[in-house]
């Protein structure tokens, strides 16, 4: 009998398609892996890259910092007296080269992101600056923002006044001047030099006189003759020149930071928000109001501590307002105001220190930026309104001189006002700040700071 033996090739193919379907997972996840790595490899090189360009970037803006500083350094070593330094740096590329091409290296910019002013303490200036820098890597594509400070200070200063070379004569105006109703003006010591000139129109109506010349450069001259007999009426061959704004905001900067100096009696500086005083008061000064300073009835003197660093400033941020029966008695102090100053009807401003005492409003009013209706006759001083113009009304006398530098605003005297002049007396006035020997020395530059 023969006998059939059949192998059985089940369980060896079950086991071929074991293996096989195994080889195939291990393949496939060793392709993952090495996916996986190259994908990360990629990644990691990708932010190598953008942290070196981060690097390259921030670089350059640190690199702007230092130029600005530089440059501000630089404008105080030139002029000391009067600094004048820049307020940014324009984009700057930087490159390297091999001899024969250039290659960007990133660029570069800088600002001062703060408005210095003069801090004056115990006889010494500072000015505090933030700089930003910003840079760009070499292809542009990744910026950087850095911000560090500095200061500029001076070490001994004498800081004093003088007087702006303005033309004496009664009233000066870029701009028009008006004189109505039995308005005049006078010489103190009859020498008829009370006169006036003047850019713009000078219009003197029937009742109203000039004692002394009226020049002009304007076309515009309307004169009565009949009621000013004395007064020479000519046209300058030039217009008179005045303070521009770069000159205007320089002193401006520098009367904010002596009102705001700190003496024996306020060692964190006479520092208020608003004032609102009447009966028997007085503000000493170096003194700076953020808002109005309000004048009531009673009298409110305004006096110099002379412990202080001259010039003696009261600076007012608001407006200076003189209400019915009030009355401000300056006894050499230079009064600063971003505001209009206004005396209403039965109120008295005046000056018992013409010669150190100044009244100066730096508001845009071009017909009051200054408005006085006096109850009773006064020495005002000096008043000077650099970007406005100056009402007087009322029939009293006012001795003093009135200047106006805009060129579209006016100088109007009415209502019988008159203006007594004191020959040289704009001349004689010291409001115009200045440092003698300033010597500023820079601190070095703070940390770096990133913004971005």
């Amino acid at each position: 009998m023969n006998t059939i033996c059949r192998r059985n090739t089940t369980g060896t193919r079950k086991t071929d398609g074991f293996i096989t379907a195994t080889s195939l997972i291990i393949i496939l996840l060793i392709c993952i892996v090495a996916l996986c790595a190259y994908t990360l490899s990629s990644e990691l090189s990708s932010l190598a890259g953008r942290s070196a360009q981060k690097i390259q970037a921030t670089q350059m803006a640190e690199a702007g910092a230092n130029a600005l500083f530089a440059q501000i350094v630089a404008g105080f070593d030139s002029n000391e007296s009067s600094p004048n330094w820049p307020a940014t740096l324009s984009t700057t590329t930087v490159y390297h080269s091999n001899g024969s091409t250039n290659y960007a290296d990133g660029a570069y910019s800088a600002m001062v992101v703060n408005i210095p002013s003069a801090v004056t303490s115990s006889g010494s200036i500072t000015y505090c600056f933030v700089i930003e820098g910003d840079g760009t890597s070499p292809d542009g594509t990744v910026s950087s923002r850095v911000r560090c400070a500095f200061t500029m200070s001076s070490t001994g200063v004498q800081k004093g006044t003088s007087d702006y070379s303005f033309p004496n004569d009664a009233i000066l105006s870029n701009g028009s001047v008006n004189m109505t109703s039995a308005a005049n003006t006078q010489d103190s010591a009859g020498a008829n030099e009370a006169g006036i000139m003047a850019n713009g129109e000078v219009s003197i109506a029937v009742g109203s006189a000039v004692s002394g010349s009226v020049q002009t450069s304007s076309d515009e001259l309307s004169v009565s003759q009949a009621s000013s007999p004395d007064t020479t009426v000519t046209q300058m061959s030039a217009p008179l020149t005045f303070p521009n704004a770069s000159e205007v905001a320089s002193w401006q900067a520098s009367w904010l930071g002596s009102s705001q100096q700190t003496t024996a009696t306020f060692p964190s500086g006479n520092l208020n928000t608003t004032g609102s005083l009447s009966g028997t008061s007085t503000i000493t000064a170096p003194a700076y109001y953020s808002g109005d300073l309000d004048i009531g009835s009673g009298t409110t003197t305004l006096q110099p501590d002379t412990t202080a660093v001259a010039p003696y400033v009261l600076y007012v941020n608001g407006n200076i307002n003189i209400a019915q029966g009030g009355t401000l008695v300056n006894d050499g102090v230079i009064i600063v105001c971003n505001g209009t100053v206004t005396c209403s009807s039965g109120t008295t401003y005046e000056t018992s220190a013409p010669t150190s005492s100044a009244l100066i409003d730096l508001n845009s009013n071009p017909a009051s930026a200054v408005s006085l209706a006096g109850a009773s006759s006064a020495d005002v001083g000096l008043i000077y309104t650099p970007n406005g113009g100056v009402t007087l009304n009322n029939a009293v006398s006012y001795t003093g001189t009135l200047i106006s530098g805009d060129s579209g605003g006016s100088v109007s005297l009415s209502g019988g006002a008159v203006l007594i002049y004191s020959d040289n007396q704009a001349s004689q006035v010291p409001f115009v700040p200045i440092t003698n020997g300033a010597n500023f020395t820079p601190s070095t530059l703070g940390t770096y700071y990133r913004m971005l």
